[in-house]
């Protein structure tokens, strides 16, 4: 078995339940961990792809349901990936001045 990472998609998406989250976009970091067998490898490509689009497709409330969803959609579309880890992690998370970061982690086996 194999471990792949996708260390720190950067995107700039809105996401949070605060009325200024909801007209200002957040830098939001993206890691994922999926295994994978050597005879089903994954193009790591397309799990970037999926969990990019994910993530732009919508506003969101929760960082919870971002990683959440990215990590569902990407299970779909590959079927032969039996883990998954996603985290969301929200860079200087309004209303935290001595924060520098909120994160959220799903993972499924």
């Amino acid at each position: 078995m194999f471990k792949v990472f996708l260390h720190e998609i950067k995107l700039r998406l809105f996401a949070g339940i605060l009325k200024e989250e909801h007209s200002k976009k957040n830098t939001i970091l993206l890691n994922i961990e999926y295994h994978e067998e050597k005879k089903n490898i994954v193009d790591y490509s397309s799990v970037y792809d999926k969990a990019v689009k994910t993530a732009l497709s919508k506003r969101w409330l929760l960082l919870e349901d971002l990683a959440e969803s990215v990590g569902r959609e990407i299970r779909k579309s590959h079927k032969h990936i039996k883990y998954i880890r996603v985290s969301a992690e929200k860079i200087s998370p309004s209303k935290m001045k001595n924060c520098s970061s909120a994160e959220v982690v799903y993972e499924t086996k």
